[in-house]
């Protein structure tokens, strides 16, 4: 079934609007239904995240977390206002492909502990990038180019506070594309599960990508491979300096089995691991270039 387009003229008139929004005061579920609007019928390519993929999710905590579910996802009773991706009540599990991201979106100051946890997916599932691509017939499409530039830049702006009635459009085109268009919340596409975006990090200097997951897909499709505690000793406007004074990659019950140091690997007698820096962080391989986990 093909669904017909909004109009070229309604695009624009939508798009007006909502950049002269007072989004202090302007009703969500309205902001939903806008969007909806904005992208009806058009042919937006989905990406998926291979199985293997690592991402990584810092937090911090004046004391040690004892359990797992401190490093994903808020529950929804904390979460009482609009984030980024989110709105109140509805949290997501944001993460990042480059560990100097995290510490970036965090802020983090000299003497915090940010606990960084590595995250593995084990089951595929499906994104929208900011902003979304679209078919070649697309390309040259004067409406679609202002819905790009329109989602792209909302997404681009800064806004230096954790919680924010600013956050209600970002959060609005991320509910859209992450659960659903017009026609209501779909589970999946050929299979796999839709449920993420990914975006530019605002606060760090490469733009490195950032992905915000539907609760219910992360926990479905994440696993935890490890978990550092790494405290902040210096900061500089481009750098920090950090300690790393913890670490675990056992996971029972739904609690952490802190080992009391910093990761490690072991060597079998005779054999020899080839490191390099991914992601800033250190990545052992055997001979035959098979990854290593730290234990």
């Amino acid at each position: 079934m093909t669904i017909e387009r909004t109009s070229r003229t309604k695009i624009r008139e939508i798009v007006t609007a909502l950049n002269r929004a007072d989004l202090t005061a302007i009703d969500y579920e309205y902001l939903l239904t806008q969007v909806g609007v904005l992208i009806k019928g058009i042919p937006m390519m989905a990406q998926s995240v291979p199985v293997g993929t690592s991402l990584y999710r810092g937090v911090i905590y004046p004391e040690k977390p004892s359990k797992v579910s401190y490093l994903g996802s808020p529950p929804a009773e904390l979460v009482t206002s609009f984030q980024r991706c989110n709105g109140p009540g509805k949290p997501m599990f944001y993460a990042s492909a480059d560990t100097a991201a995290v510490f970036s979106e965090l802020n983090a100051n000299i003497g915090d502990i940010v606990y960084l946890s590595s995250w593995t997916v084990d089951r595929e599932f499906l994104y929208f990038r900011i902003p979304p691509g679209a078919g070649k017939e697309m390309e040259e499409d004067a409406a679609f180019s202002k819905i790009e530039t329109f989602f792209e830049t909302r997404f681009a702006q800064p806004i230096h506070e954790t919680f924010s009635a600013q956050y209600k459009m970002t959060a609005a085109i991320t509910e859209r594309l992450s659960t659903g268009g017009v026609s209501g919340p779909f589970e999946s596409l050929n299979g796999l599960t839709l449920g993420a975006v990914v975006y530019p990090s605002v606060a760090h200097t490469t733009r490195s990508d950032n992905i915000a997951i539907q609760t219910v897909v992360a926990q479905s499709c994440l696993r935890l491979s490890n978990v550092r505690a790494i405290e902040i000793t210096e900061r500089q406007a481009e750098s920090i300096t950090v300690r790393e004074i913890d670490f675990s990659t056992t996971f029972e019950d739904g609690h952490i089995k802190w080992l009391g140091r910093s990761m490690q690997w072991t060597l079998n007698p005779g054999e020899t691991f080839n490191f390099t820096v991914e992601n800033n962080m250190w990545v052992a391989r055997s001979a035959d270039g098979t990854i290593i986990h730290p234990s």
